[in-house]
């Protein structure tokens, strides 16, 4: 038997924190053991184990507490703390993924979030246009959007996530079965992001959790409808390290015309757009769009 390992996040353990970010004021031990049916020693054992696996919560008179800012405070300092702040270029991204999601808000009753800052940039998009969605149920183990969700508490959105361990360099949880934990999931529509697309290697990324990445690609094939993928221009027909798959047709599954993948991009303007790079660059995309036919569409935000 594999022992548990003591950074494990477990799904009764998620379930009680997505509990406590909905409650402004905090909810009691008592309150939360009553409602799901453990005993208050229990339940002060899940309170503890989540204030040292995700901090964001707090015990303040008597009650326990959402905490917004201090997942900021937690990465202070390391490569994904540097990252946090807003992103003018990602922000227009995240704009665009947010009115692709709105327009087709009546067909989307789960929504998978992958791992990433652009695709924070995107939680926190939805997060604060959560009136205009809908009732929505977001899968991610991306704890940048679990952060989003804490801070603007919208109503109609609810989060689940995983279990797996926390990763505070790549601010996500992990667990081997990341990929069949995506897969598995009947939802119909996905957001993902990579670090580079190249137009002879496809998308590429330098990460860890290339697995979650390489599975949101090809999402579960009965239920979902659209891969939507921000990506800046200028990561666009670069070369990188470790692509996820050695071909384009390995990585995009068009499946009878019943999936298609959303690629949104930050077109330069004409001030700044450059003839000998950029023209090739509209060329690759026009070319990859003829190449699978219907299943590719391009969004410039």
């Amino acid at each position: 038997m594999t022992k548990r390992s003591k950074k494990e996040v477990s799904a009764s353990e998620l379930a009680v924190l997505e509990r406590i970010y909905r409650e402004k004021e905090g909810v009691s031990i008592p309150e939360l053991a009553k409602e799901y049916d453990v005993g208050q020693k229990t339940m002060r054992n899940y309170v503890e184990d989540l204030l040292l696996k995700i901090p964001i919560i707090e015990v303040k008179g008597g009650k326990v507490c959402a905490v917004p800012t201090t997942l900021r405070q937690m990465w202070s300092g390391t490569p994904i703390g540097d990252r946090l702040g807003p992103s003018p270029s990602k922000g227009r991204l995240a704009k665009g993924v947010f009115l692709f999601i709105e327009q087709h808000k009546e067909e989307i009753g789960r929504l998978i979030l992958g791992a990433g800052t652009t695709v924070c940039e995107c939680a926190r998009e939805l997060m604060s246009g959560a009136s205009r969605l809908g009732h929505m149920r977001i899968h991610t183990a991306n704890l940048l959007v679990l952060h989003e969700f804490v801070c603007q508490k919208p109503s109609n959105l609810w989060i689940e996530s995983p279990s797996g361990e926390v990763n505070l360099n790549t601010a996500a949880l992990w667990d081997s079965g990341i990929a069949k934990y995506f897969q598995d999931i009947e939802a119909q529509a996905v957001v993902t992001s990579f670090s580079d697309m190249s137009f002879e290697k496809g998308f590429c990324t330098i990460h860890h959790d290339i697995e979650e990445k390489r599975a949101n690609l090809k999402p579960n094939p009965q239920t979902c409808k659209w891969v939507i993928i921000p990506i800046e221009w200028k990561r666009m027909a670069r070369s990188a390290n470790n692509p996820v798959a050695n071909s384009r047709e390995r990585q995009l599954e068009v499946i009878d015309g019943r999936r298609k993948y959303i690629i949104i991009t930050d077109k330069p303007s004409q001030e700044e757009w450059n003839a000998e790079i950029d023209d090739k660059k509209l060329a690759d995309l026009d070319k990859w769009k003829k190449e699978y036919k219907d299943g590719i569409e391009i969004i410039f935000a």
